[in-house]
């Protein structure tokens, strides 16, 4: 069942965030394309007319990326709490399911179509390095950069694990703040969207302190590799194992809190 609910919800938000998806990549190259016809290179200079037709390119590209993440995040909170609090919620929560199956059936398609709106990000940004002439040295300077900053291949994996940590914990917020909106009466979404602002602002109080005391506790203790001082650092692996640790910590106390509410207040299992 938690399969067939996560087909479901991903056959459900799909449809919109396709188009929206497919708006921005479509926009992206338009934008690559335009400036190779005028320049030969994409990331040329343009004046007059042509900088004016470049200069909304680039603008209409970039606020397609911002409200393809918006939407993306917008659209799973909505579908979640329509699922769960509406009168779709009357026809899932009879179904044979667990509040954890309804709850984790939404997260993977959570994170599934965040890390959609990664490699489509990924995607226009190798499109833009070869159309300009720099892929390959792009790699190459990466590379380098990690020789430099003593950054081991198997850190690539774990620095992956993370990214998909950070979208999970994301997530969380949808359940802590649509289970406590559900406890009103009278005004569900407005306590929803507060209570959501409420967990955004705990999740980054806490990640900045994480961050901060992360970096000094692993520089002072010689395992925070990086570059010289003065450049961009890049943490170790105890470095990223801890902050997902301390991400997951979180994560999971507005999971539980959401659970617990939704379980009692839909009398599920």
């Amino acid at each position: 069942m938690l399969l067939k609910m996560y087909k479901y919800d991903m056959k459900n938000v799909s449809p919109a965030l396709l188009i929206i998806h497919g708006i921005m990549l479509v926009l992206g190259v338009a934008f690559i394309i335009l400036n190779l016809a005028m320049n030969g290179k994409a990331g040329d200079d343009v004046s007059g007319a042509a900088g004016i037709a470049s200069g909304l390119l680039i603008f209409f590209m970039i606020l397609s990326m911002f409200l393809a993440v918006v939407m993306t995040h917008l659209m799973m909170i909505v579908r979640f709490y329509k699922r769960m609090f509406t009168g779709e919620g009357y026809l899932t929560n009879v179904l044979p399911l667990t509040a954890d199956e309804q709850m984790l059936s939404h997260l993977l398609a959570y994170v599934t179509w965040c890390v959609i709106d990664f490699l489509v990000f990924v995607l226009l940004g190798f499109i833009w390095m070869a159309a300009n002439g720099n892929l390959v040295e792009f790699f190459t300077e990466l590379s380098q950069g990690m020789d430099k900053a003593k950054i081991s291949p198997a850190s690539i994996p774990v620095a992956i694990l993370m990214l998909l940590v950070i979208f999970a914990f994301t997530a969380t917020f949808t359940y802590f703040s649509t289970a406590i909106g559900s406890l009103s009466s009278s005004h569900k979404k407005l306590l929803t969207v507060i209570m959501y602002a409420v967990a955004v602002i705990i999740s980054q109080i806490v990640t900045v302190i994480a961050v901060f005391l992360i970096g000094t506790k692993f520089i002072n203790a010689g395992v925070y590799m990086g570059y010289e001082p003065g450049t961009v650092s890049f943490p170790a692996v105890p470095g990223m194992l801890v902050f997902m640790a301390v991400l997951a910590a979180l994560g999971a106390a507005f999971y539980f809190t959401g659970r617990t509410i939704i379980s009692r207040h839909l009398n599920l299992g």
